[in-house]
């Protein structure tokens, strides 16, 4: 295998690795108190946004982001675009270092509790996002939607569409 074709193997492996576990964490916002990171997520957002935005939007929000991320990663879709919105989503989970010291240090201060070593092992997604990006071409080319992708699509907006009724029944 030369090497052109390792890169190529590596940075799609980097890709689905990192897109499933968007998905999978988008999917698990989208269904109320099925996320460990829920509280946090709606507390560190809520503090962002200096509480202009409810948690139940909030929330919504932050899983479409991250379902939207992971299923463009999985599929290799708008890569550069992708990666850049990947990339500012990773920094914006370190905030809750700054704005919720008391839930991601000890007492002490001198160590992480566990949700810190959480918001800390993101290191490891933004060291392999930035090393995706010097590996992605800027013009990309978007292949055209087979027939399995485009139901992917349909399957994808109908959730978006099923939560977005739940969040307005629920208001």
């Amino acid at each position: 295998m030369n090497h052109s074709k390792t890169n190529n193997v590596h940075s799609n492996l980097i890709c689905f690795s990192i897109g499933i576990v968007y998905f999978i964490f988008g999917i698990l916002k989208f269904f109320p108190e099925l996320s460990p990171a829920e509280k946090l997520a709606e507390q560190t957002i809520h503090k962002m946004t200096f509480g202009l935005i409810s948690n139940k939007l909030a929330l919504f929000s932050l899983a479409s982001l991250e379902t939207l991320i992971g299923f463009s990663l999985i599929f290799r879709i708008k890569l550069v675009f992708i990666i850049k919105l990947a990339l500012f989503h990773m920094i914006c989970t370190f905030f809750p270092f700054i704005l919720l010291p008391e839930q991601t240090f000890n007492f002490s201060g001198e160590t992480l509790t566990l949700t810190g070593q959480y918001i800390l092992k993101n290191i490891i997604i933004i060291s392999c996002l930035i090393n995706l990006k010097e590996t992605v071409k800027p013009l990309e080319y978007t292949p055209s939607l087979d027939k399995k992708t485009k139901q992917q699509y349909r399957i994808l907006n109908a959730l978006f569409e099923f939560n977005w009724k739940l969040l307005d029944k629920t208001n």
